[in-house]
């Protein structure tokens, strides 16, 4: 802890600046955790800072950029760019769906529904966009998500609703990020569609056309079955990879050469605990209860109580 600062006559203690990296699409959730949690550990000060995924984990690989607890989409590929260097484990505390998203001026949007939203995208004068799949989970969760529409739909004697929907994505409505796909969206010209997560239509007020479980990556239960759909992309040094498909989930680490281990460990826990799931709920995201953390990750023993590890 900080040393005791002089303060006229008094003596005040200096709070911890407790650093905080995590993706944009847990901003939400952070900003009603952080006054929450600074009243209850009454000498914290939380420095949340947002990025897209794979920016924010650069930040602590690739540029050195210390902080005390990192939570991204994604916990493979977290763990994957991580482990074992910068941290020991890795715990999926949220989960999510991949749906579509729309507003009021998008064409058919009284139209579309689960079953026929494949249908009304590949129409002539529809136009939507996703995020780049090398760039983001969000895009490669979208990726899944067709290939597993292709399995459950399987349209007799037609190429794959995959193949006609990644023809139909025009290239500049493949974007870097989720927030550049909300962007385009409120702008009058652009798409009348994004994939995007639930919590992210949700937390922005827009319209949300669900997909069924068979092929949202919402289901935890499902995993099995989303590992069926596969995705040929390439890695963060640019190798082809292929990657399985998988339930929509953010998970959170404190860092090995985190500056405040024991705040940060603290934080972790009040996420995990009652007042993070609520928090969660009102995010829009589902707690995952317990947590999950890696085969052979060693979980801090003031975490065990709410991390289940893989055997």
């Amino acid at each position: 802890m900080s040393a005791a600062l002089a303060v006229g006559c008094g003596r005040q203690q200096a709070k911890v600046p407790l650093v905080v990296l995590h993706c944009d699409e847990l901003t939400v959730l952070f900003r009603g955790i952080e006054p929450v949690f600074e009243r209850a550990s009454r000498g914290v000060d939380v420095r949340a800072e947002s990025a897209p995924t794979l920016a924010t984990i650069r930040k602590l690989t690739d540029f050195s950029r210390g902080c005390d607890l990192i939570a991204t989409a994604d916990p493979d590929l977290l763990r994957r760019m991580l482990r074992p260097k910068a941290a020991q484990w890795v715990a999926a505390f949220a989960s999510d769906e991949i749906g579509i998203a729309a507003i009021d001026r998008s064409r058919y949007v009284h139209e579309m529904d689960a079953d026929n939203w494949y249908q009304v995208l590949r129409r002539p004068d529809v136009s939507f966009a996703r995020v780049e799949e090398r760039l983001d989970p969000c895009g490669l969760y979208t990726m899944m998500a067709w290939r597993l529409a292709d399995q459950h739909y399987s349209p007799a004697g037609k190429s794959p609703i995959s193949e006609t929907l990644a023809k139909a994505c025009e290239p500049n409505n493949v974007r870097p990020s989720a927030g550049d796909l909300l962007t385009l969206l409120e702008t009058p010209s652009g798409p009348d569609y994004v994939f995007v997560y639930r919590s992210v239509a949700e937390q922005h007020r827009l319209r949300f056309v669900a997909l069924p479980e068979a092929i949202n990556l919402g289901r935890l239960e499902l995993a099995n079955d989303y590992a069926k759909a596969q995705v040929t992309t390439t890695d963060e040094a640019g190798h082809e990879q292929v990657l399985s498909g998988r339930p929509v989930l953010f998970a959170l680490a404190v860092p090995v050469k985190a500056a405040h281990p024991v705040e940060a460990i603290e934080l972790a826990r009040f996420l995990l605990d009652k007042p993070g799931q609520r928090a969660l709920q009102q995010a829009s995201l589902r707690p995952v209860v317990p947590a999950r953390a890696g085969a052979g990750e060693v979980v801090p023993e003031r975490l065990k109580p709410y991390v289940e590890a893989a055997e």
